[in-house]
């Protein structure tokens, strides 16, 4: 869900503010602590109960989520929920690591990148660990759903390096904040490596595209030969029909070749492009319709230039 698609929250009894709180939690999961607080006061009505009780609250709680968060379901979630701790469990399974912005076009990881990755790793352990708290499950299931919403490559760096593995959500957390620099290194090489992989394959990809183009160009451009080689084929034919002065109806000695060995492609091509010289002649019985051909052919005279 977006968070724009969330309705104003007003504070009114018409609100049903865990289910509002639920959806507001799923839409800024992936944000970072200290913005939370500031998204949620743009999701309330203006000059409704909630926003003027927001506006009255110390401005040192509204610092950080961790901070305001148990102040807002004091005072407007009153009667705890039977599926809250299932509330919660869905909020932890879906709280993903987000750690791009330190990673991305940065070649090699500098100390100010790594300040910069413990802050937001601590903050959002931080929250996760509270997440962790209200889902009231085992530290080995939050351990597991943990190992699935962070990095790929922290979760194998553990999986490898932490022997045995870590015993509680907190140490899990504690391991992510101290990871050496050289994995991170290594994760901005391995997404560089990727990053040229792909540029490579759409360059391959635009050159198969162009000798494809000049293939059908090519092919088209003989299609437009071949039809001129018959239509100068046809012009000779019909020439030859009106120059006899008959009502026969006659075929050139290139088709008959071209009927009996339809094979011989390049002889049609090329007998059309040569003088007629002689012609079979076919006519019709008035008292049949079956064409009788004659057995005897019109030789005609060479043409002198």
């Amino acid at each position: 869900m977006q968070l724009n698609d969330i309705p104003l929250f007003s504070g009114n009894e018409s609100d049903n503010a865990v289910d509002w709180l639920h959806e507001f939690l799923l839409a800024t999961a992936n944000f970072h602590d200290s913005g939370i607080v500031r998204l949620l006061s743009a999701r309330l009505a203006p000059n409704s109960p909630a926003r003027q009780w927001f506006d009255a609250l110390d401005a040192n709680l509204k610092m950080s989520w961790a901070l305001f968060e148990p102040y807002f379901r004091e005072r407007w979630i009153t009667a705890p929920q039977v599926d809250d701790a299932a509330r919660q469990w869905e909020l932890f399974q879906n709280h993903v690591l987000i750690i791009d912005d330190v990673l991305d076009n940065r070649k090699p990881i500098t100390i100010d990148d790594i300040i910069t990755f413990i802050d937001l790793v601590t903050e959002w352990s931080t929250q996760h660990v509270a997440l962790g708290a209200g889902a009231k499950k085992t530290e080995e299931e939050l351990i597991q759903a943990t190992m699935k919403v962070i990095p790929s490559f922290i979760r194998a760096y553990i999986q490898v390096s932490l022997k045995p593995g870590p015993q509680t959500l907190t140490d899990l957390c504690s391991s992510i904040q101290n990871l050496p620099p050289s994995v991170l290194d290594l994760e901005v090489v391995r997404r560089e490596g990727e990053i040229d992989e792909m540029r490579f394959l759409v360059h391959v990809d635009r050159r198969l595209q162009a000798m494809s183009e000049k293939v059908d160009n090519r092919l088209e451009e003989m299609s437009l030969k071949i039809d001129r080689l018959f239509e100068v084929q046809s012009r000779h034919t019909t020439a030859f029909a009106h120059a006899n002065g008959s009502t026969e109806i006659e075929v050139p000695a290139t088709t008959q070749k071209s009927e009996q060995n339809p094979a011989s492609t390049e002889g049609i091509i090329w007998e059309s492009c040569s003088p007629i010289t002689s012609v079979a002649s076919i006519s019709f019985d008035s008292s049949s319709s079956v064409a009788t051909p004659q057995a005897q052919s019109t030789t005609l005279p060479a043409t002198s230039e």
